[in-house]
């Protein structure tokens, strides 16, 4: 399988932490996720290239779209559609403070007619973590790389795009809602949420990555090991008590659930045959 990459750095999927999962101990022949290959099609952090790619040519079975410096615009929200309209798997994170570049892109896929609406959180300025639902038997929470229900996951700024009126079709990973500073916060809205009827995912903050050498309590919360690429956990972010590092968050074992379940949407029901 194939695919392609929006975004640039280590808030996105272009950067050697994340990307040495692939064909290794996570993803390959002999990795946890068994895959004979799997391969970067294209990586840019034009979205209008990436709009051009997307409509001509080979098309990757996966886009990951971490959108750190490179914000959604009509041309890449269309071509998305499109994309996802014919099968394609997205997984999408937002960068900071970018509801309404947030909400083009979800008007792209769900039409302008009642559609998930992105909001920002507002001016709170704590790198927060937000709880895994509880769902043991969800593919995604409970997948390859670890059960997380109740564990948590983390934000690394305070610039979070939280999603409200999601389609019934889609299913809350995480709430928006928090003890710390997020209280008046509906629990139904969404940090995180995926909807299978349009393969499709929402990360409501492109979460930087780094190897597990790096040991800052407030930033770099996708953590991998330097020698196998596995996901590991860390103390993180902030919680009840206001101090730095009072829970562990489980980032990198969510984004790879996620490519996990990215890769059995592409084979059972992708733009590509398998």
């Amino acid at each position: 399988m194939t695919v392609a990459i929006i975004g640039n750095g280590d808030y996105s999927w272009n950067n050697s932490y994340r990307k040495s999962v692939f064909n290794s101990s996570s993803f390959g022949p002999s990795g946890k996720v068994k895959i004979k290959n799997l391969s970067i099609l294209w990586s840019t952090t034009d979205v209008n290239i990436a709009a051009n790619s997307l409509t001509s040519g080979t098309q990757p079975d996966i886009v990951l779209y971490y959108a750190y410096g490179a914000a959604p615009n009509s041309s890449i929200s269309t071509a998305l559609a499109n994309y996802i309209n014919k099968g394609g798997v997205v997984i999408y994170g937002t960068a900071d403070n970018t509801a309404s570049d947030a909400n083009i892109l979800l008007q792209g896929i769900y039409g302008t007619t009642n559609p998930p609406v992105a909001y920002n959180r507002g001016t709170s300025s704590n790198v927060n973590d937000y709880q895994i639902n509880n769902l043991p038997d969800n593919s995604i929470i409970n997948g390859p790389f670890g059960n997380l229900s109740s564990k948590y996951w983390g934000e690394d700024n305070s610039g979070s795009v939280f999603v409200q009126n999601l389609p019934s079709s889609a299913l809350q990973i995480a709430s928006a809602n928090n003890p710390y500073s997020n209280q008046s916060i509906s629990p139904d809205d969404s940090i995180i949420w995926y909807d299978e009827s349009h393969n499709f995912v929402y990360v409501g903050d492109s979460v930087a990555a780094a190897w597990d050498t790096t040991t800052s309590k407030t930033g770099w919360a996708a953590i991998f090991n330097q020698s196998t690429g596995l996901p590991k956990s860390k103390l993180f972010g902030y919680w009840n008590s206001g101090t730095a590092g009072t829970v562990f968050v489980y980032n990198a074992a969510l984004d790879l659930n996620l490519l996990a379940w990215a890769i059995n949407r592409a084979a059972v029901s992708g733009i590509n045959e398998h």
